[in-house]
């Protein structure tokens, strides 16, 4: 099982210009990073989204400690809005152009806070851990530090060499 796409998103419905936000998180991020997750809320949809990505199952398995806390994170806005349905966001992009001109993860952040108001982005570039994250609506900053502790405590630490 793998964190993935939203719940009830509907890719057939959309408009020949338009990604599911988590393919394009999938464009940016999966060139700069040999496995990640990124998880966060759509702008103006404000509905969550999860993904995980490796380009090997080394890198999704390395994410196992995480992934009951981000799930359980990703199913409350369901359990706290039972009758609400909930798409995926979709973005509007020139196709083909989606990535063009991000080369550092620094402008990968920049390009997805188009998509995204607030979100967490932590995986392995270049063989080390690195965590960033995006807030520009102060509701949702809180919650996207709180995953980011979650990632650093059960993922981000280093375990120490035995003395």
């Amino acid at each position: 099982m793998k964190f993935n796409q939203r719940i009830n998103s509907n890719s057939k419905s959309l408009q020949k210009n338009d990604l599911l936000i988590v393919d394009f998180a999938k464009l940016l991020f999966g060139p700069l990073s040999e496995g990640y997750v990124i998880a966060g809320y759509g702008m103006r949809t404000h509905t969550k989204f999860l993904l995980m990505s490796g380009q090997r199952s080394v890198y999704e398995d390395a994410f196992e400690p995480c992934r009951e806390t981000f799930c359980e994170w990703m199913s409350s806005e369901k359990e706290q809005f039972p009758d609400q349905e909930f798409e995926q966001a979709k973005i509007p992009v020139e196709q083909g152009k989606e990535a063009d001109g991000v080369t550092d993860l620094d402008q990968a952040v920049e390009r997805f806070s188009l998509a995204s108001d607030a979100f967490l982005m932590f995986g392995y570039c270049g063989n080390r851990k690195v965590f960033k994250s995006y807030a520009s609506d102060p509701l949702k900053a809180d919650a996207v530090m709180y995953l980011q502790m979650v990632a650093m405590k059960l993922w981000g630490k280093e375990k120490k060499a035995q003395q």
